[in-house]
């Protein structure tokens, strides 16, 4: 019996620590807050892989991918979210403001129109506060 124990604290050990989805989302977003694109990309990278359903990490990594110069990135990280959740006001919002900084300003007025849809109070925020805090800091 005690054999048996040493084998499965000994298979226990080889494991290690795993981190999941939302631990990655967590350190993603606490890096994003320290201005370190690239690790908070690899968090983020590292929690959708984990779990694909995990709408958040796609509009923070496509807010680092806009940041960092890839729009068709972003737009598909942005795209993704909403794909995952129908009514995530905050992936429309993002989305929009990327269509308008390209110039499409039809497809921004339909994702603004959608993000005001799915949450009314939306349209009283002048600025999507993680969206501002990104844009607007240098780095």
């Amino acid at each position: 019996m005690k054999l048996i124990s040493i084998i499965i604290l000994f298979f226990l050990s080889l494991q290690g620590y795993n981190q999941t989805a939302v631990e990655y989302f967590n350190n993603g977003n606490k890096k994003l807050g320290q201005l370190d694109y690239k690790g908070s990309l690899v968090d983020f990278n590292n929690a959708i892989e984990l779990n694909p359903k995990l709408k958040e990490s796609y509009v923070n990594r496509g807010l680092i991918k806009e940041k960092l110069g890839d729009s068709i990135g972003a737009m598909s990280d942005y795209t993704n979210a909403i794909l995952i959740y129908s009514k995530f006001t905050v992936a429309y919002y993002n989305r929009g403001f990327l269509k308008q900084n390209l110039l499409n300003y039809r497809g921004a007025i339909e994702d603004y129109l959608k993000a005001i849809e799915t949450n009314p109070k939306f349209e009283s925020y002048p600025l999507h506060q993680p969206r501002h805090f990104l844009f607007n800091n240098a780095a």
